[in-house]
């Protein structure tokens, strides 16, 4: 939770106005996504790249905060395996709610005979 919490405050001037943190819902699928350490650096990756692109090059920071993220790049995107298809669980799951809905409508149809 560190780096959504670094992700979300940085570059936000609500900082100074207001006590800036994540959503308790972001902290739940945190929590939910650290089952294992793959998928750990993949939610890493993911706020890198976030960080990233929220860094304003008219910052005069700009350059170091690029070399710190790209650094934290390439410690961790070797040891990442990339999931064989992302889009597989939710497929997975439209299909089977599919077929869940499919046998309700034939259920409910023999029950109108």
């Amino acid at each position: 939770m560190a780096i959504a919490t670094i992700t979300e405050v940085f570059n936000n001037y609500q900082v100074f106005q207001r006590n800036v943190k994540i959503r308790k819902g972001e902290a739940v699928k945190l929590i939910l996504q650290s089952s294992d350490i793959n998928t750990v650096r993949g939610v890493f990756i993911d706020y890198l790249h976030r960080l990233h692109a929220k860094n304003s090059s008219t910052d005069p920071s700009y350059t170091k905060v690029n070399m710190l993220v790209g650094s934290a790049l390439a410690h961790i995107v070797p040891h990442y395996q990339a999931p064989a298809c992302a889009t597989s669980a939710p497929v997975l799951l439209v299909a089977a709610l599919l077929t869940v809905l499919v046998a309700l409508v034939y259920q409910w149809q023999g029950m109108l005979v």
